[in-house]
């Protein structure tokens, strides 16, 4: 019997702009030859070519802006930081595993975001995977139990990265905003909570350096919250001495009376000395 299935799942994998095929399909077979191909459609089929312009018009409202910008790492960036403005997570929402989803309705699951994100590359000539495996879930399950999910690799320059839209809109969510913890990362930060699928395991290796987020920017990526948050590169703080300081200082310009100061304290160690003193 021939096996149509890697056919098939690269249509599925490669073609984010198919959001109205469904994952099943179905084939008939004569003399060891495929002669049929049945493929399953959802409900946008049914005014296919209205759903294709809402599609098309949502996704040139990002693509617009990122093309504005002449490197593909800066367009990269900006097309990240749309899209996750725009979506929300939402188990519930209808047609959650495709980039309409995303970009038209503005929820998903990870699939939504990795097909959406990947479209909006591929439209930018930057090449795109769509890669699924399993992750760690932190949220509402045991310690260290999986869940299957969905990221993309992407090539800036001829390297690898990996890139987890979903975790870097949600990790964050509850304060509004956008993470790059899960930003153009290696394998070996990648996957301590990332296994590729079988249907992903020949993919490219990331183990680009030249693009991750501290190169391109000059510091880790769990920092790219800063400007949000109004603060900068000076509002961190490493270690212990650095912070007694930094409080003494703010003491002496405030003078008597109830002082507020506002900083990063980096690493869990000088979180944790500083929360038991």
């Amino acid at each position: 019997e021939p096996d149509i299935e890697p056919i098939m799942t690269a249509v599925y994998y490669d073609q984010p702009s198919l959001f109205w095929l469904d994952g099943d399909y179905e084939y008939r077979h004569r003399d060891g030859q495929i002669v049929e191909v049945i493929l399953h459609f959802n409900d946008l089929a049914e005014s296919l070519e209205a759903n294709r312009r809402q599609f098309e018009e949502a996704a040139e409202q990002i693509l617009a802006e990122a093309r504005s910008l002449s490197d593909p790492a800066d367009r990269e960036r900006l097309a990240h930081d749309l899209l996750l403005e725009r979506v929300v997570y939402e188990e519930n929402a209808p047609y959650n595993q495709n980039a309409y989803s995303a970009l038209v309705r503005g929820a998903a699951v990870c699939a939504g975001y990795a097909r959406a994100f990947q479209y909006l590359l591929l439209r930018m000539n930057i090449p795109c995977y769509y890669c699924v495996g399993t992750a760690v879930s932190y949220q509402n399950t045991p310690e260290g139990a999986v869940e299957d999910h969905a990221w993309n690799i992407i090539a800036l320059d001829d390297e690898y990265y990996n890139v987890d839209p979903t975790w870097d809109d949600t990790l964050l969510a509850a304060r509004g905003l956008i993470s790059y913890g899960y930003y153009n990362e290696t394998d070996e930060r990648f996957l301590t909570d990332h296994t590729r699928d079988p249907k992903s395991a020949e993919l490219p290796a990331c183990n680009g350096q030249r693009h991750t987020y501290e190169a391109l920017y000059g510091q880790p990526a769990e920092l790219g919250i800063l400007p949000a948050l109004g603060l900068t590169d000076e509002d961190v703080i490493y270690d212990l001495d650095t912070y007694y300081s930094r409080c003494l200082q703010t003491l002496i310009e405030t003078g008597p009376g109830q002082s507020a100061l506002t900083v990063v304290l980096w690493g869990n160690e000088l979180m944790d000395t500083v929360q038991a003193s």
